[in-house]
């Protein structure tokens, strides 16, 4: 598995082939090391975890991204760390802390209410508390993420940033020549790119700002691409074929649907849990050159600047900024532009290299495995 001219090799453990982590921490990581002179990332699926184990003493580090603790993961990482080999915990979100079960089921809407919920949910946080233990180092997608795991475990972590691949930067670039010999037909789309029904809580911040632009807009329409679970107060427009709904799509489809809406939203419950977020959908509404609209948390009040490269809104902020944007009050075209030109540049596939290389480079030159 080592490639020649003594590039050095990392094993990575994800739990399951999906549309989200496994695309981001995993696929498009791997992707872009795949130029790398320095590394590359070899991944496995956690019901492979048995067929690694002989290369172990090859590898220059293990990465297990977003996994839950079982034997297997105990006894590969405890392998690993018997040949000096550090280990990685790779993670995305605020899931592993017991501790903020209390946090995260309020942010999500879960509710709490029975024996097998609260066993579900503490064996689920508990499981990623696990796996994180094993770990001598952390990787994660921001800094607030990141200190939140130093803080908890003691132990050093780094940054590597969501990215595109160059196959969504490629089909985007398609979409946008197409996109530019597009008629309009007259209705201004607001896209609202939620993917669970965990972000009803999130919904809720903007439905009386999204029902009083629809009521005294009639050209605007709402365009729900993902599972959600509406408030009441939305049906009359659902069926009104004002808020449109889609089921979830993989990459390429969403880079399509992106492309069709006029500004896309981000509303975002602002705490603890949702600033550990990263800022996927501006860039992934940049590269098709869509505007974005989000709630200033950490990664999006670090990535975008306000009126210049998309907008930041509080609650009481939607109505008017998306009523200006629809009525032509802002240069778009500018501030979608910078917007293009700042996401290719810091989540890009090059860029997304250099991170990654800078951070393995340290990593396994410390090599703080016991």
């Amino acid at each position: 598995m080592q490639k020649k001219n003594r590039v050095k090799t990392i094993i990575g453990i994800c739990d399951a082939p999906n549309t989200t982590t496994f695309r981001y921490r995993i696929y498009n990581l791997a992707r872009a090391l795949e130029n790398s002179a320095e590394f590359s990332l070899h991944y496995f699926y956690q019901s492979e975890i048995n067929a690694i184990a002989d290369y172990i003493p090859n590898i220059s580090a293990l990465l297990i991204s977003r996994t839950p603790w079982t034997w297997e993961i105990q006894n590969i990482a405890t392998v690993a760390r018997a040949f000096g080999i550090p280990v990685i915990f790779d993670i995305d979100d605020y899931i592993f802390d017991l501790n903020a079960i209390p946090l995260l089921s309020s942010t999500l809407n879960v509710r709490l209410n029975s024996t097998h919920e609260y066993n579900h949910w503490a064996a689920h946080v508990g499981r990623f508390e696990m796996t994180a233990n094993l770990a001598d180092f952390f990787t994660a997608t921001n800094p607030y993420l990141g200190e939140k795991l130093g803080h908890k475990f003691g132990k050093p972590f780094f940054c590597i940033e969501n990215s595109l691949n160059q196959e969504q930067i490629a089909i985007s670039q398609r979409i946008c020549e197409v996109k530019k010999q597009a008629k309009s037909d007259g209705n201004f789309v607001i896209g609202y790119f939620s993917g669970t029904p965990s972000h009803i809580n999130d919904f809720k911040i903007i439905t009386s700002e999204i029902i009083r632009l629809l009521d005294n807009y009639p050209t605007m329409k709402l365009l729900v691409v993902g599972f959600m679970n509406f408030p009441q107060e939305i049906n009359p427009y659902i069926s009104a074929g004002r808020v449109i709904t889609h089921p979830l799509v993989d990459f390429f489809e969403l880079q399509i649907l992106m492309a069709q809406v006029d500004v896309s939203i981000v509303p975002l419950v602002d705490n603890i849990f949702t600033n550990c977020k990263s800022e996927l959908k501006f860039f992934e509404g940049a590269i098709v050159d869509v505007p974005t609209c989000a709630t200033p948390i950490y990664s999006y009040s670090q990535s975008i600047q306000h009126e210049k490269t998309g907008f930041l809104c509080r609650q009481g902020q939607w109505y008017s900024t998306i009523a200006k944007i629809y009525e032509g009050k802002y240069d778009l075209k500018k501030i979608c532009a910078g917007a293009k030109e700042y996401c290719l540049k810091h989540y890009g596939v090059s860029y997304l290299r250099k991170q990654a290389e800078a951070v393995y480079a340290q990593i396994t030159s410390e090599n703080k495995a016991d």
